[in-house]
């Protein structure tokens, strides 16, 4: 009998998946467009970062619609940026990656798609900077270690 119960606590021992299931669901919410039968992961809170400078606040935005992921910084004042604009994003190891936003022209926001090396690289390691052109001011955000680490398990929760 002892040997039974025991088999029964190794083969039911929770796994990690249960705990990154129940860290997904605080960290993301999925939006489901009943028109077009998608569906779109966006994370729940905002991550808000500051430029450098104190210039502005952004609000940091990870989304996945179909197989497309994105970022997207939204400025809390109102700022315009040019289409097709360089965003430097430089991680914790210092390596850069730069990136051209898909956005429209004159946008209130930088929307940039994430490829699979990008993505990759974010899981990976920790964003320490963002950098880009507005039109009138050049912005460098600093993520803060844990918002960071928040940019990497909300891109690792929309994967699946």
């Amino acid at each position: 009998m002892i040997i039974v119960t025991l088999l029964y606590l190794l083969l039911n021992f929770s796994s990690t998946t249960e705990v990154e299931s129940l860290t997904c669901n605080q960290l993301i919410e999925v939006v489901a467009d009943h028109d077009t039968a998608t569906k779109t992961f966006i994370n729940k809170y905002k991550i808000p970062v500051v430029d450098k400078n104190g210039k502005m606040m952004f609000h940091v935005d990870m989304q996945r619609r179909g197989n497309t992921h994105k970022m997207i910084l939204n400025p809390v004042r109102n700022c315009r940026f040019e289409a097709h604009a360089e965003i430097t994003l430089t991680y914790s190891n210092l390596s850069q990656r730069v990136l051209t936003s898909t956005h429209s022209t004159s946008s209130s926001n930088l929307e940039v798609i994430l490829d699979e090396e990008t993505q990759l690289e974010l899981r990976n390691h920790k964003v320490f900077t963002i950098a880009f052109q507005g039109r009138k001011y050049n912005y460098e955000v600093v993520l803060k270690p844990n918002q960071g680490r928040v940019v990497q398990d909300v891109l690792t929760c929309i994967q699946y």
